[in-house]
């Protein structure tokens, strides 16, 4: 069977560049929105496809990204007449010339050891976003690079590198950087590849004003992200709480995908309480997948708390899972509610992090502390967000600020092991605003764990 792949991917310039280049190992680095995804899948497609037999693997951090944003890909540019078998169980898809290309996650917070590569033999594989992989991962495959082809009988047989090792990676510190970006040209079996935005000729329309307003006037992560610049790469940016490629992959484009499709899934609402000329902000959760946002101008405490009362009776939403900013004017509120028989949680900022098991398992049992529960809170979020549990509806009004807002906010070693975030005044002096909507996210998202608190609010 004779099957064009330009039919469905015609690389530009730099992408044929990586395709072509005679090295083991190719990191094609840079920019957002450069066709670094694109590139890596066409790759794997057309070593699996012209050489029978073979095995290959796109491998990511996680699986969860990996299904969202990877694996999409990978079927935009895949021929239907290829495949075989495509067992989306086992995370593999065999073609009908015999290859077969697996889909791994390579998560060291789960597996420390990378154990479940132990009996895999490869031909060539990709790790898409390495720059979020530990380089253990890729030590570890490098000695997998045994599998031959149909009708090779010696790995010195095979063409000129076939065993090839794919990586993509937006620009961070760190040891692709070290190995390859700094290291370009001295090394003989590897090579570092711009990627850059202005070279795609089919990037989103106004894709450089787009990103220049999402990243809020941040130069540094301007140059990094849209410039692909990797000196741009400094400690600041090490305390970057949320990396714009994790905001990115969270985003879901039909409703009817992702792990929390499910309908029958728990909604919780973490509330933004304001005083009264400010915006009162609601932010809308099933399970871990943000589904919108509400504002509100010039509402008192009895609106407030009329509206979550209707939102209770009407909408069916569990009381124990609504969560509201209780230092201030939100305190009011709680106590309202409460007093109305309403088992709604008060989140206070200030309050000692909570220690159990559960929430423990959540952070990957990470050997760090946190300064107070606001820390505790945003830091769960920056690990779902990593590990790719954490889902963003792409309908949603003000995503932009929502966006933006995250990517504002860093964070610092206060002592030994005790994480902080960035203080609300802080990041308002970089915004021009309070970040409300990441604010009410992160209770949404931490409501689960204030289920089985005490109902008052405890001053600390």
């Amino acid at each position: 069977m004779i099957i064009d792949l330009q039919a469905k991917y015609k690389p530009f310039k730099q992408q044929f560049l990586a395709h072509i280049a005679p090295y083991q190992i190719v990191l094609y680095g840079g920019a957002m929105w450069s066709g670094k995804t694109r590139w890596l899948c066409a790759d794997i497609i057309w070593r699996a496809w012209n050489f029978p037999g073979s095995q290959g693997a796109i491998i990511r951090r996680n699986l969860p990204s990996l299904k969202r944003s990877t694996w999409r890909t990978f079927l935009q540019l895949v021929d239907d007449r290829m495949i075989k078998r495509m067992n989306q169980q086992d995370n593999y898809v065999e073609f009908k010339n015999g290859s077969i290309i697996f889909f791994m996650e390579a998560n060291e917070q789960k597996d420390p050891e990378f154990y479940k590569f132990g009996g895999v033999e490869l031909t060539f594989f990709g790790i898409d976003e390495a720059q979020e992989v530990a380089e253990k991962a890729l030590l570890m495959l490098l000695p997998k690079l045994r599998h031959l082809p149909r009708g090779f009988k010696h790995i010195e047989d095979l063409p000129p590198n076939l065993r090839r090792v794919d990586l993509t990676a937006n620009p961070a510190p760190g040891w692709l950087k070290e190995k390859f970006v700094d290291r370009n040209g001295k090394d003989p079996i590897s090579i570092y590849i711009p990627a850059r935005v202005f070279d795609n000729p089919y990037k989103p329309k106004n894709a450089i004003e787009t990103l220049r307003s999402q990243f809020g006037g941040n130069e540094a992560l301007f140059k990094r992200m849209v410039l692909g610049d990797w000196n741009a790469v400094n400690e600041e940016d090490v305390w970057l709480l949320i990396d714009p490629t994790w905001i990115e992959d969270a985003i879901v484009e039909n409703e009817e995908e992702g792990i929390y499709a499910n309908e029958n899934l728990p909604i919780y609402l973490g509330v933004d309480v304001a005083r009264v000329k400010d915006k009162l902000v609601i932010a809308k959760v099933k399970e871990r997948r943000l589904i919108g946002f509400e504002t509100y101008k010039n509402v008192r405490i009895p609106d407030i708390v009329n509206l979550l009362e209707q939102k209770i009776k009407r909408e069916g939403i569990a009381p124990e899972n609504i969560v509201i900013d209780a230092i201030g004017v939100g305190a009011g509120v709680v106590d309202d509610l409460q007093n109305r028989g309403y088992d709604v949680k008060p989140f206070m900022a200030g309050q000692k992090p909570f220690k159990n098991d559960e929430i423990i398992n959540e952070m990957g049992g990470e050997f760090v502390e946190f300064a107070n529960l606001r820390a505790q809170a945003y830091w769960l979020v920056r690990k779902l967000f990593q590990n790719g549990m954490i889902e963003i509806s792409n309908t949603i009004e003000d995503l932009e600020l929502f966006k933006n807002e995250l990517l504002s906010i860093k964070y610092k070693l206060q002592a030994e092991r005790v994480i902080q975030i960035e203080t609300k005044d802080k990041i308002r002096q970089k915004l021009g605003r309070s970040p409300d909507y990441a604010d009410a996210f992160v209770m949404a998202i931490f409501a689960k764990h204030l289920a089985g608190q005490l109902n008052r609010i405890i001053w600390v």
